[in-house]
């Protein structure tokens, strides 16, 4: 890729990453986000190796990644009664591949951070128009010329809103909650995992926070009230799980009060291309892949010699995946060859 001008919208993971690497060979770059600070979303990630490699990439010793969460070995699907569904061993892929963690999202959030200079962020900035010869409008008034935008602006992206206006976020008909549930007192699977069927359920997120654990739980949202207030999210979750089995009951009722839980629709995002003419988009802004992984798609963006070839390796290699995953229904058996499969043939692997 030639050295030319650059904007990033979106100082989030995938912005700062890639804002790390691009800075690091010298770039032209600017970075703009709409709040006033850094801001992490979101309570745990699971970091796959390409993550992994995205984190060494931009610097990060092996040291510090090491301490961020815990490794993930097996995975399991239960009933509401505890009885194993299925079970996807993760030993062979990591030992084949790379390091595969549960990790808590503001430790990865902020390792990333230190990697970049603060004050080289425009906060409070945000972009009103992109025209087709990459000139830039701003709320201020202002415009920029870049020869290469990247929109890392999120599930809700502006830059998307821009470039593909008919594009639109798809509800998959569920409605998840997070929390984090006190260890004391409460017996919780080793591993991660989750127990329920395709309409109601829990899953665990052992990150390696010594007192308390990561629990997502998801409801159908035609069963949540449109009008729901926080106060009113434990009673809602109590009702649905009430038949679960060990360890549900405990944590049911170690439920934090409602401003202290995170409630949001799931939502899958069809684009026709991820880029178009010298505006691409990444993380989020291109895919909600899943509301927990992080994957390293920056990568792709800073080891190419051109925008074209960046562009074509970008889509062409992980859109296939990202709609092999979004499809598949990781609970049936055969679930690990689809993870095999994931990893082998991406860009970032090398034997």
């Amino acid at each position: 890729m030639q050295k030319k001008s650059i904007l990033i919208v979106g100082a989030g993971l995938a912005g700062l990453a890639l804002y790390s690497m691009l800075n690091r060979k010298r770039f032209t770059v600017d970075i703009i986000e709409r709040r006033t600070a850094l801001t992490h979303l979101g309570y745990a990630v699971k970091v796959l190796p390409t993550g992994v490699r995205a984190l060494r990439t931009i610097g990060i010793l092996k040291d510090a990644i090491d301490t961020l969460g815990v490794q993930n070995k097996e995975n399991y699907f239960r009933d509401k009664n505890g009885g194993v569904i299925t079970r996807s061993d993760l030993r062979s892929m990591t030992k084949q591949f790379d390091t595969y963690f549960v990790a808590t999202r503001a430790r990865v959030f902020n390792l990333v951070a230190q990697q970049v200079d603060h004050k080289k962020i425009s906060f409070g900035t945000e972009l009103t128009s992109i025209s087709s010869d990459g000139s830039v409008g701003f709320r201020d008034g202002s415009q920029k010329h870049y020869d290469l935008i990247v929109g890392a602006d999120g599930v809700h992206s502006t830059v998307r809103r821009i470039v593909f206006p008919d594009s639109q976020l798809i509800d998959t008909g569920l409605t998840f909650l997070w929390a984090w549930i006190p260890r004391k007192n409460i017996a919780f699977p080793k591993d991660t995992g989750a127990m329920g069927d395709e309409t109601h359920g829990l899953g665990f997120f052992d990150s390696g926070e010594s007192d308390a654990v990561c629990v997502f739980f998801y409801l159908e949202t035609e069963k949540v009230p449109p009008k729901i207030i926080p106060k009113e999210y434990p009673e809602l979750w109590r009702e649905h799980l009430s038949d679960f089995g060990d360890p549900v009951p405990d944590i049911l009722a170690a439920l934090p009060y409602g401003d202290q839980m995170f409630m949001h629709r799931d939502q899958e995002l069809t684009l026709p291309h991820w880029h178009m003419n010298n505006v691409v988009l990444i993380g989020d802004a291109a895919h909600t892949r899943s509301v927990f992984t992080g994957s390293g798609t920056a990568l792709y963006l800073s080891q190419e010699q051109d925008m074209d070839s960046a562009f074509q390796l970008f889509e062409g290699s992980q859109k296939e995946r990202a709609n092999m995953l979004t499809l598949t229904a990781l609970l049936q058996p055969g679930v690990d060859a689809v993870y095999e499969e994931f990893f082998k043939t991406s860009l970032l692997f090398k034997k």
